[in-house]
């Protein structure tokens, strides 16, 4: 029994020593949630656009889909040279949307679908900075054979848009550290740094020509009657941003 009793006694002793050499780990207080104000600002700049964009559309139809896009190819290039003549560079001059297909109608005699020939679209494309020729672009493409006006708006370049952005967005976080502050003010605590900043929506909304919202429809000829006067325009800029502070 005393044996038994020593041995017991040593296995005790020997998981008390393994015990007091295992390492103390002490987790650390978790710290206090901060205290934040979040709000967000929107600014609105108006800026006169630098830049017009005019499309026009050119449709022909014939009863061979060859003859079709034929012609529609000469006048594309009728009004691409005329665009030329107002002023307009070539590089500021593109087509696109080109296509063809049948041009079906319902006979009623026949109760069938008669084949009346093909019909070509396609559209040419002017973005240029001489805002002063927008109109001018338009006389001359229906003079050569355009169909159509599908729009006409007005853009900002690349440099302007950017810098505009810049500036909608600095507007736009002034007003919101204004905002903070007041309500930092009211609560009467103290503004501290800023905990996270995030851009929201910048946005430049498309301006249309006065009478060219919907597009119109032009007379192919050569005593066609001048289109409206174009007038430049101006855009707005809309940046947003929501900022959170830390206040004490």
């Amino acid at each position: 029994m005393k044996a038994t009793q020593i041995m017991a006694t040593l296995g005790v002793l020997a998981l008390l020593v393994l015990a007091a050499c295992q390492p103390v780990v002490v987790q650390p207080p978790k710290e206090e949630e901060k205290n934040l104000i979040t709000v967000s600002s929107t600014s609105e700049i108006e800026i006169v656009a630098d830049q017009v964009e005019v499309q026009l559309g050119i449709e022909t139809t014939a009863p061979d889909a060859t003859q079709s896009q034929t012609r529609n190819a000469e006048i594309a290039n009728a009004i691409v040279q005329a665009i030329k003549d107002v002023g307009i560079d070539t590089s500021e001059i593109s087509t696109a949307q080109f296509s063809v297909y049948p041009r079906d109608e319902w006979d009623p005699k026949t109760q069938t679908t008669v084949r009346k020939g093909y019909t070509t679209t396609n559209t040419v494309l002017v973005k240029t900075k001489k805002l002063d020729l927008a109109g001018k672009v338009i006389d001359a493409a229906a003079t050569a054979g355009a169909n159509r006006v599908n729009y006409v708006q007005y853009t900002l370049s690349k440099a302007v848009e950017e810098k505009a952005k810049a500036d909608a967005l600095k507007e736009a976080t002034s007003g919101a550290r204004s905002k903070a502050q007041a309500i930092a003010d009211g609560l009467d605590v103290e503004l501290g740094k800023i905990a996270s900043v995030s851009e929201a929506n910048v946005y430049f909304p498309p301006i249309y020509a006065r009478g060219f919202e919907g597009g119109i429809a032009l007379e192919a000829k050569a005593d066609y009657a001048a289109a409206p006067p174009v007038l430049p325009g101006k855009t707005t800029v809309t940046a947003t941003v929501s900022v959170q502070y830390n206040i004490g």
